[in-house]
């Protein structure tokens, strides 16, 4: 009977990284917010867009909205820069 019920598959979530050179910040990330349904995804994700001059990261999971904030940011931010 268990074959027949759907599984259930699991939900979405956010994530943001930082990336760190010592004790300073780095903005060299690709992405700094991407969703994704699995924590070693997410891990796997952050760390192949670790900038070569970072030596540590800090990934937090955030809500949804909070997600839609830092994406609209970071694309307003990037699109005046294409407008320069």
């Amino acid at each position: 009977m268990a074959h027949t019920e759907a599984k259930q598959s699991r939900p979405v979530r956010y994530f943001a990284v930082t990336y760190f050179d010592g004790e300073e910040v780095l903005s060299g990330g690709r992405q700094s917010v991407f969703r994704s349904k699995r924590l070693c995804r997410a891990k796997r994700i952050a760390r192949s867009n670790m900038p070569l001059d970072a030596d540590r990261m800090e990934l937090v999971e955030i809500n949804g909205a909070d997600f839609d904030e830092r994406r609209e940011a970071r694309r307003q931010c990037s699109g005046e820069l294409g407008q320069q």
